[in-house]
């Protein structure tokens, strides 16, 4: 997706910027990308969560500019690489071969993510998520490595790193890839409640674990 900002830039700059476009066109651009960045920050400072999916509806419009933007872009290195006016006028009309060039570029690049599994990594946070919320009461506090999963169980979520699992929390959430510990304090989380395995490659195992009362 990196890969077309420029040319959704470029497309923006053109569309409505550079052309006299109608007001109504250029309100409504502006304020769905603003009532989109409102509601993300919302999201941020009221869970303080956040994932690629909640940018998505922050796309939808610009996305629209891309053909605008590639097109640019295509007359742009015509111009450049032309060296005779025949070819420029055979493969410049429009920008048609270096606009097929860049898609296809772009096409290639964004393949792989496209072709992945939806959530695959997400499956044993929703696991872990949906264990805690149907073992734990709603006043429960849950110590995470990552906001997503006390967010999928409606909890109270405390985010946790290296330096320690916070006091307040009543469960712990450990996430391990490749077998590898990577808190480096599994030991003292407590008691294990529930275990997520992983059985296909790119999950992470995930265990949730009651926290021993001191």
């Amino acid at each position: 997706m990196w890969f077309y900002i420029p040319a959704i830039l470029i497309g923006i700059r053109k569309h409505l910027l550079q052309a006299k476009r109608d007001r109504v066109e250029v309100f409504f651009v502006v304020a769905a990308i603003a009532m989109n960045m409102a509601a993300m920050i919302w999201l941020y400072c009221r869970h303080g969560y956040m994932a690629d999916r909640h940018v998505l509806p922050l796309l939808i419009i610009p996305v629209l500019y891309i053909p605008v933007g590639l097109v640019e872009l295509a007359l742009w290195l015509q111009a450049r690489f032309a060296r005779t006016p025949a070819r420029q006028e055979l493969n410049g009309s429009g920008g048609r071969f270096w606009f097929l060039i860049l898609f296809m570029v772009g096409t290639c690049i964004c393949a792989p993510k496209l072709l992945t599994p939806v959530r695959l990594e997400n499956r044993g946070y929703r696991a872990a998520a949906e264990w805690l919320k149907a073992h734990t009461g709603v006043q429960e506090t849950v110590a995470v490595p990552d906001a997503r999963i006390s967010f999928y169980a409606e909890r109270r979520g405390l985010l946790y790193g290296s330096g320690g699992i916070p006091g307040a929390a009543a469960y712990v959430v450990a996430v391990r890839r490749d077998n590898a510990n990577q808190t480096g304090i599994e030991e003292s989380f407590g008691t294990v409640e529930y275990e997520y395995v992983a059985k296909t490659k790119g999950q992470p195992d995930v265990t949730v674990y009651k926290k021993l009362q001191r």
